[in-house]
């Protein structure tokens, strides 16, 4: 096995984001597919070594079948983007929607708060955000009485 450089032992980030997208239980391809009813998924990593950090950046292309509604489809990017920037206020729209042919492009940035993770750490923050706001729906559906946990029996 391969030594740990000097500068990979100070910053693991690298290392752990790697791991983090490798063992994800639903890889983001499959989640493409089946939350978003795509026929087919692609994402792909680039982890950038730089020092200091960048910024998370995503870019998000889309190929559709026929002529895009283009009115629509930037309506339902910004109401998107205005819903999550209610959780996670870095989350922003760099460039786009891009409209060529069929194809559109949506260019987005992350920017965590800074307030106990740097700023660059984004993708911590949203995924941190995306949990905390995930469990307070659960909890306005269990209040509002529409939804119902059952309770887990363990296995033997």
């Amino acid at each position: 096995m391969p030594r740990s450089s000097p500068r990979s032992a100070q910053n693991p980030s690298g290392r752990a984001r790697g791991r983090t997208l490798m063992n994800s239980p639903s890889p983001p391809r499959t989640r493409s597919r089946r939350w978003g009813g795509a026929k087919k998924g692609k994402a792909l990593a680039i982890i950038n070594p730089a020092d200091p950090p960048m910024i998370m950046r995503n870019t998000i292309y889309c190929e559709l079948e026929g002529e895009p509604d283009q009115a629509a489809i930037t309506k339902s990017v910004k109401e998107m983007i205005a819903q999550v920037q209610r959780y996670v206020p870095g989350y922003k729209l760099v460039n786009g929607p891009d409209f060529d042919g069929n194809r559109v492009a949506v260019f987005m940035e992350v920017a965590g708060l800074g307030d106990y993770l740097p700023t660059y750490a984004g993708n911590l923050d949203i995924m941190t955000a995306a949990a905390a706001r995930t469990a307070e729906m659960f909890a306005e559906r269990i209040l509002d009485g529409s939804m119902e946990l059952k309770k887990l029996v363990p296995a033997q």
